[in-house]
């Protein structure tokens, strides 16, 4: 087989095609129905320099601007790690529930009518939790998650 400048060429053009192919891999859409889903790593699955850097660039600016927009006078000039971690969170890697945020009695649920807390439950209920559950990538999120359990 003599090897010409046209077989040559087409050789070559084939293998880059190969090449090409194997690099970026097919995609598969078969059993994908949104092709728009969240490939970022869960946030439980992340080691702890990648969970930093994750609520620094992704969730502390999300809900400061969420608190400020619910309570503007309260959270303007009052928002830092410590506003939910507590003043131990860099101790405690910033483990939830860190002792920041009011204790919740489990046994006695504050009302969304509540005279004193009842905007407080809502807001939580209706923006908060479900945006955390929407970053963290986590359904299994509650109230206690974040708050301690009041005993």
């Amino acid at each position: 087989m003599k090897w010409t400048a046209t077989r040559l060429v087409s050789v070559f053009l084939l293998v880059g095609l190969v090449a090409v192919s194997v690099a970026c891999g097919g995609s598969d859409t078969s059993n994908n129905t949104n092709n728009n889903a969240n490939t970022e790593p869960k946030f439980k699955d992340l080691g702890y320099s990648d969970k930093l850097t994750f609520m620094g660039t992704k969730v502390f600016d999300t809900f400061k601007d969420m608190f400020i927009a619910h309570d503007k006078a309260r959270y303007t000039d009052n928002w830092s790690c410590v506003t939910c971690h507590g003043k131990d969170g860099t101790a405690n890697k910033y483990k939830m529930p860190g002792g920041g945020l009011f204790p919740m009695d489990p046994n006695n649920p504050i009302a969304e009518d509540d005279a004193t807390y009842g905007a407080a439950v809502k807001f939580m209920k209706e923006k908060v939790l479900p945006e955390m559950k929407k970053l963290l990538q986590d359904d299994t999120l509650t109230c206690f998650t974040c708050h301690s359990k009041k005993e």
